[in-house]
C-alpha cells in the first residue's frame, strides 16, 4: 500500500514535520519519513509515516512515533490502533497521531486506552506540541568540586591540631591583611577563575560516581594568615597546598518549543529555556539550527537574550 510522504501533504504538515526536524537535530538525532520499520517484538514491520530517533540521557536511540491523518475529515479508531500496535511492536518510547481536523470521540476514548497522544496543529501561536516535542531538556556539563584537605607547606612551623579532622573548607579559615575572612571553598573559587586552572580540573575530572582528586599548591599574591580556634597567631603564609575532589556533572536544562513568525512570513522554531540570573540581569538561552561557518554542516546555535523577571509561578516551574 502506498503511504505518502508527510512532507508532500498540504498544511499544516510540512511546519509539523519541519519542527519535527528540528527538535532532532537539537537534540543529535534524525527523522526518517515514510519509513519501514522492522518490529522489535513480532519481527512484522510497519510503515511510520515519521520515525523521530533522539537519544536518551544514556545516549542510547529512542524512537517517536508521528502519524499523519487525513486532513480532510476527524481521525477515527483505525489509525489509533494501527499506531498503538506499532509502537508496542517497535517499542517507541512516545506514539502520537496527528489530524488537523481533529479525532471522533471513539477515536479519543481509543487513544486514552493505549496511551497514544493525540495532536491537533493550530497556528504558530495556539499549536499545543506533543510533549516529547513541546517541552524537553538539554544537557549541559558542570565543573563540581569540593575541598576535601588542607596541607600546610613545610617548615611554616604551624601546630598539627590547627588542621585537625573537625576543620570544614567552608569556614572562614584564612585572612588577608585588610581583615578579610575568607574560606578554603572561596579561595579555589578565586583560583578556578583563571581559565588555564578551570581548563586543568576539567580535563581531569571523574565522574559524581567516581570523582577524582588532585592536590593543588595556591599562592596567595598577599600575605594570608590562617585562622582556627585552637591557635591565636600564626605564621603568614605565601603558599599552601589544597585537596580538592573533582568531578563533571551533566545539568538537565528544560526547555519548550516556541515559533516566531519572521517579516516574510516564515515559521521558525526554537527552544528556549526559563529566564535565569546572569551578571546581575534575567536572560533566557535560546536554541537554533544555523550553519557551522568551517564544517557547513547544520548544527544547534545557542544565543542568550534578555528576558523578563520570573514570576514565583514560573520559577517554581523551572
Amino acid at each position: 500500500m502506498y503511504v505518502p510522504d508527510p512532507r508532500e501533504l498540504p498544511d499544516p504538515y510540512p511546519r509539523v514535520v519541519a519542527t519535527a526536524e528540528f527538535v532532532a537535530g537539537v537534540a543529535s538525532g534524525h527523522v526518517s519519513f515514510n519509513s519501514t520499520e522492522r518490529g522489535r517484538k513480532s519481527g512484522n514491520e510497519h510503515v511510520i509515516d515519521a520515525a523521530v530517533w533522539m537519544p536518551d540521557p544514556a545516549d542510547n536511540d529512542q524512537l517517536f512515533i508521528l502519524q499523519c491523518a487525513d486532513v480532510g475529515k476527524p481521525a477515527g479508531v483505525a489509525i489509533i490502533e494501527k499506531a498503538a500496535a506499532a509502537g508496542e511492536d517497535l517499542q517507541a518510547a512516545a506514539v502520537t497521531v496527528c489530524s488537523p481536523a481533529g479525532f471522533t470521540r471513539p477515536a479519543r476514548k481509543r487513544a486514552e486506552e493505549n496511551g497514544v497522544e493525540l495532536f491537533v496543529p493550530a497556528g504558530p501561536e495556539d499549536t499545543e506540541w506533543p510533549s516529547w516535542l513541546g517541552a524537553g531538556g538539554f544537557g549541559q556539563e558542570e565543573l563540581r568540586w569540593q575541598v576535601t584537605g588542607v596541607t600546610l607547606p613545610p617548615g611554616t612551623d604551624v601546630p598539627a591540631s590547627v588542621l585537625d579532622k573537625a576543620f570544614m573548607p567552608d569556614d572562614g579559615l584564612f585572612e588577608n591583611p585588610t581583615g578579610t575572612q575568607l574560606s578554603a571553598s572561596k579561595l579555589m573559587s578565586r583560583w578556578l577563575r583563571n581559565p588555564e586552572n578551570d581548563q586543568s580540573l576539567t580535563e581531569s575530572a571523574g565522574t559524581p560516581q567516581k570523582p577524582a582528586s588532585k592536590e593543588i599548591l595556591l599562592r596567595f599574591d598577599r600575605p594570608m594568615k590562617l585562622l582556627a580556634t585552637t591557635v591565636q597567631e600564626l605564621p603568614l603564609l605565601g603558599a599552601i597546598s589544597f585537596t580538592v575532589k573533582h568531578w563533571l556533572e551533566v545539568r538537565q536544562i528544560p526547555t519548550r518549543l516556541e515559533e516566531t513568525i519572521e517579516e516574510d512570513g516564515t515559521v521558525v522554531p526554537s527552544l528556549v529555556t526559563p529566564a535565569f540570573e546572569e551578571d546581575g540581569k534575567y536572560v533566557r538561552m535560546m536554541i537554533r539550527l544555523g550553519q557551522d561557518e568551517e564544517t557547513g554542516n547544520t548544527v544547534p546555535v545557542m544565543q542568550l537574550q534578555d528576558a523578563e523577571i520570573p514570576d514565583e509561578e514560573d520559577s517554581a516551574d523551572a
